[in-house]
């Protein structure tokens, strides 16, 4: 525990800066005015909204705070609030007893700090701070069989105190958006800036005015306050600057500090309230009120150069890039190569709409990539190392200040996948903003990838046709964060919320190969996913406020197996990934871009947009019957096909990047799963499938996580193949988490599919994260061996002689086909 005392004196770090991509060197917030660079009426009202996410649990509906693992927060308003916490791998939000009780809460995901409020002997509140406060929590079984979570709220690792052992009353508090600093206001003393990293604090303001919001940049380097009586202010700190004794000094000056003069720069004085820096620290907004109006108001600090403007930015996955391009020199820059493989193409639909509705190209990006997940949107830069870790261990290796340095150049040059797509986003400003993601969260592109092998995959049945579409529906709360994000960051943007198309006909004629490695059941499975992911989709679109864009029939008579030969979407694509049957080595028939639209695909995509909203407009129907636009509200209920029901208790899975390669020479997949995944001490079974082969038994240590060795036999069919984790969660859940992995003909571990992130040396790093699989460059890791497979079952052997005759029936028809077309095209006429 670290307390501060009134006499205490400290050192302090007062100057960790972090690069930044404005060419200025000399632009700050003091020493001349800044620019105001939008101003746009608002609905929201902060004072009410939660500055987190709302997640809605089966009893509770709670206010988090974004991050990937456990979520700690509060249910209720800010007053009369109580403690929550959601556990990962779990749908359900639980009472948190003991914390964020009526005071100020917020949980930093990423650092696993808490920073919230004691009372203190003077009827005000103490700040305090806890680290590791996931493993403060404490589970409580009850006579009744229930249990309670209590938070061990002993000995806090940060407080403020006078020299009596007594909190100093704090009434505000902010923390940088990256959690590395936090601003407080010590009542009667002035403001003390602490860097969490070290907990080294100083004061940078003498008492005098009771500030009501405060913000901090993620460098530590600016402060703005608001006050009724003071209008909006930056506070420069820098390492002169302040004291490093936390007490009254009449004589204290503190840290230079400049007023922002909303009056000439609005034209008018209104309150202001809520500030918010960048994260490049470039740009400051606020609240502003003018009487029932509400403003959002962002200024650029002086000297830095404006950024340019751009008429349309599109954000999401592979279905937005354009993976499926059949000429690689479409692809952007930067976007086709062993680390850099998001594949923007310019015949993508976003480049082809903008083109339609007369925006030139200079005025529009793309910076969708193949793979990407909500959490390549929105997130915390400070700990993001690119798509797939591949500015990190796992692609390029960078140090801290080179991965900064890499990532705003690449905002700079419009290059995806090395910084978070929300950041483009922020820096840009665009008038019109398409988002199209959502079915990489549900490792929908993974599991259609382990469907094309032979037999029916494990997702298209049984307890993995459940499983699947209780996560399909999870999207509903993953997609409102995002949402919830965009709004509130730039409500003044138009949003356009992109489903996706049918890729299939399930009922259809199929070409030989797709005909064979899907069969009916999979084919089916392929179209009712789709079909209830645009579903959610179009449900959480609706909740925010945003206009969707329905492309799913977009490629009606042309999508695969519509027809023998689909020219809109792509089959399985021959890439020089791996083969899926051993014995024919020389076949590689799963490569990116498989089960991607074309360009014929997207140019009917962008059709299919612009044919029911002309000019990204309002819908055209509207215009002539506006009360054909007034539509109930989309159900997140899953349809009959799924099977399931209120009643019934299903396995609840979620795909996640568990799998790391081991070194080379040690043959094995070492297995990582973060605390309160599981069970405490309990047994969670590994097994591969698609045919089902346990892998071993492990044992989750005290505080829920998991961490050990497998190896995958020999004998294991090469292709694709889902590794799962089943055991039960905190909550006493039966939960599968699992990962895509992919096995060559050599037996070897070769990458994954389908899955998040990625940790250091993900296998999900070595092969395009879905949507799309990319061929796989690296260098293969040996598992250890078991006994050969030396019997087959009849069926198999039968399937493969099948398949084998498909395709070399198809290749000789699709042979004379072309030899046919080819001949009539060169053939002289008749004289």
């Amino acid at each position: 525990m670290k307390a501060i005392a009134v006499f205490l004196v400290m050192l302090f770090i007062g100057s960790t800066g972090i690069s930044t991509s404005v060419s200025a060197t000399d632009a700050d917030w003091i020493h001349g005015a800044p620019i105001v660079v939008k101003s746009t009426r608002s609905t929201m009202n902060p004072a009410t909204e939660c500055e987190g996410e709302f997640v809605d649990g089966a009893t509770i509906k709670a206010c988090f705070f974004a991050g990937h693992g456990i979520k700690i927060g509060y249910t209720g308003d800010m007053g009369s609030n109580k403690g929550a916490v959601q556990f990962p791998f779990s749908d359900e939000v639980y009472p948190l007893e003991g914390i964020c009780e009526g005071v100020l809460c917020q949980y930093v995901a990423d650092r696993d700090m808490l920073v919230t409020q004691r009372h203190s002997n003077s009827s005000g509140f103490g700040t305090v701070v806890f680290l590791h406060a996931s493993k403060r929590i404490e589970s409580v079984h009850t006579s009744t069989g229930n249990i309670r979570y209590v938070f061990d709220t002993m000995h806090p690792d940060f407080e403020v105190m006078d020299g009596a052992g007594q909190y100093i009353w704090t009434s505000s508090f902010s923390l940088s958006n990256n959690g590395a600093w936090l601003i407080m206001e010590l009542n009667g003393i002035g403001l003390l800036l602490v860097n969490t990293d070290s907990f080294e604090s100083k004061l940078i303001k003498p008492a005098g005015y009771l500030y009501s919001k405060f913000a901090v940049s993620n460098d530590g380097k600016n402060v703005a306050v608001t006050a009724i009586n003071t209008g909006l202010s930056v506070i420069e700190v820098n390492k002169t600057c302040g004291l490093v004794k936390i007490e009254h000094d009449p004589q204290f000056v503190g840290c230079p500090m400049s007023a922002i003069d909303t009056n000439t720069l609005l034209h008018s004085f209104s309150p202001v309230d809520y500030p918010h820096f960048s994260d490049d620290g470039h740009h400051l907004s606020v609240i502003i009120r003018r009487g029932n109006e509400v403003q959002r108001v962002v200024f650029l600090e002086h000297g830095a150069s404006p950024p340019r403007s751009l008429e349309l930015l599109a954000l999401g996955d592979s279905f937005t890039s354009g993976e499926g391009e059949t000429d690689m020199s479409y692809y952007e820059a930067g976007t086709n190569d062993s680390v850099d493989n998001c594949h923007v193409s310019r015949r993508a639909y976003p480049f082809l709409v903008a083109m339609k509705i007369g925006i030139p190209q200079s005025n529009m990006q793309s910076v969708a990539c193949a793979g990407a997940k909500v959490g390549d949107i929105i997130g915390s830069s400070d700990t993001y190392w690119g798509q797939g870790n591949r500015l990190g261990d796992s692609g390029l290796k960078l140090s801290v200040s080179d991965k900064t340095a890499v990532q705003a150049k690449a905002v700079d040059i419009f290059q995806p996948g090395r910084a978070l797509q929300s950041v483009f986003l922020e820096r840009y400003n665009p008038e019109m903003i398409t988002v199209g993601v959502g079915g990489n969260d549900a490792g929908l592109m993974g599991k259609l990838s382990v469907c094309a092998m032979p037999d029916t995959c494990e997702w298209a049945k049984g307890e993995g046709l459940q499983a699947t579409a209780g996560e399909i529906k999870r999207l509903f709360d993953t997609l409102g964060t995002l949402f919830s994000h965009i709004s509130k960051e730039y409500h003044d943007t138009k949003v356009y919320v992109v489903g996706y198309p049918d890729i299939i006909d399930a009922n259809g004629v199929c070409d030989p190969v797709t005909g064979i490695l899907l069969d009916y059941t999979e084919r089916v499975f392929i179209e009712q996913s789709l079909e209830y992911l645009n579903q959610i989709v179009h449900a959480a679109t609706q909740k925010a406020g945003f206009t969707f864009l329905d492309i799913e029939k977009s490629m009606k008579g042309k999508a695969l197996c519509s027809d023998v030969v689909s020219e809109a979407m792509n089959g399985i694509r021959l890439g020089d990934d791996i083969a899926v049957i051993s014995r024919l080595p020389m076949l590689k028939i799963i490569g990116a871009g498989t089960f991607h639209p074309t360009p014929l695909g997207h140019a009917l995509v962008a059709d299919s947009i612009l044919s029911a909203h002309p000019g990204l407009s309002q819908d055209a129907t509207c215009v002539t019957d506006p009360m054909a636009c007034v539509t109930p509200l989309v159900s997140t209920v899953p349809p009959s096909y799924w099977g399931v029901t209120d009643g019934n208790k299903n396995r609840q899975s979620y795909v996640s990047a568990f799998v790391t390669l081991a070194d080379e020479s040690s043959n094995k997949l070492i297995i990582h799963v973060p605390n309160s995944s599981f069970e405490p001490q309990s047994t969670v079974r590994v097994e591969i499938h698609s045919e089902t082969t346990l892998l071993g038994t492990m044992t989750t240590n005290v505080d829920g996580g998991l961490d050990g060795a497998v190896s995958i036999p020999l004998y294991v069919e090469p292709g694709f193949h889902t590794l799962h984790l089943l055991g039960d969660n905190s909550a006493g859940d039966t939960i599968d988490v699992y990962q895509f992995v992919t096995i060559d003909q050599k037996g070897e571990a070769v990458g994954g599919v389908g899955i998040g992130n990625g940790g250091s040396g993900a296998v999900a790093t070595d092969s395009q994260d879905v949507l799309g699989v990319r061929d796989v460059k690296t260098k293969s890791l040996v598992v250890a061996s078991s006994p050969p497979k030396l019997i087959h079952d009849a069926r198999r052997v039968t399937q493969r002689i099948g398949l084998l005759i498909y395709i070399i029936g198809g290749s000789i028809a699709t042979l004379i086909t072309v030899f046919i077309i080819l001949k009539r095209r060169w053939a002289k006429p008749a004289s």
